[in-house]
């Protein structure tokens, strides 16, 4: 939204809600993200800066929006994964009713798309193990290279960059879901060195795995009390 213009005689009540596309799961790319976010946040897809009432699907996205700005302000528990879930509705709801438009001058890279869902499919069957730049580029039939140059442009980060971001999300969940010991976690996760595992984990959430854990199960037990 770049502007707004009060009404002559009228008075002017805004609404706006700013998110990052990382809520929605944008830095850890899968075939959703890469179909529906991905032409979104490079420009190649546009949306209607305005929907009008009467239009089609304005009843729709204007009741989402207005229960996306209550559960925000109301924040009742578990209000994260409703707002999740209701701008996840948002997006759906705009590329339904046609709201996305392609820009122009974008072109269709329809196959460089398809080829980087079959990479990242494989590297989330595979990411226990250790995984190559060689092993990755044979699954395009590209060279070393080309492939690393490829994954940066399409995904928006290096592949060693992905791999780490997609390990440490899992080992994350692992840590809360499970009473399993640090170390076997870092590996069961395809971390083969402590000391990396720490260093990668403090980098993503800005502590040690030990005290994430400590500080996500007593916020758990504060809103199971509340």
């Amino acid at each position: 939204l770049h502007s707004a213009h009060e009404m002559p005689g009228k008075d002017m009540v805004s609404d706006s809600l700013v998110f990052h596309l990382d809520f929605l799961g944008y830095q850890v790319p899968d075939a959703c993200t890469l179909k529906f976010l991905n032409p979104v946040q490079s420009g190649k897809l546009r949306f209607l800066p305005v929907v009008k009432p009467g239009t089609a699907g304005y009843e729709e996205m204007k009741a989402c929006f207005v229960l996306l700005l209550k559960c925000f302000n109301e924040k009742q528990y578990g209000y994260e994964l409703y707002t999740k879930e209701l701008l996840m509705r948002f997006f759906r709801l705009l590329y339904q009713y046609g709201c996305a438009a392609k820009h122009e001058g974008s072109n269709g890279e329809s196959g460089a798309e398809e080829k980087l869902k079959e990479v990242l499919s494989y590297i989330q069957s595979n990411y226990r193990e250790t995984l190559t730049i060689e092993e990755l580029a044979s699954v395009c039939h590209f060279s070393q290279t080309h492939f690393m140059n490829f994954f940066k442009r399409y995904a928006g980060m290096t592949c060693i960059e992905y791999i780490n971001h997609y390990r440490i999300t899992r080992a994350a969940a692992d840590l809360v879901e499970t009473e399993r010991q640090v170390m076997d976690i870092a590996l069961e996760n395809g971390f083969r060195n402590i000391s990396y595992f720490n260093k990668v984990f403090k980098e993503r959430f800005g502590v040690t795995p030990g005290s994430y854990r400590k500080n996500s199960l007593e916020n758990l037990s504060l809103s199971c009390k509340m």
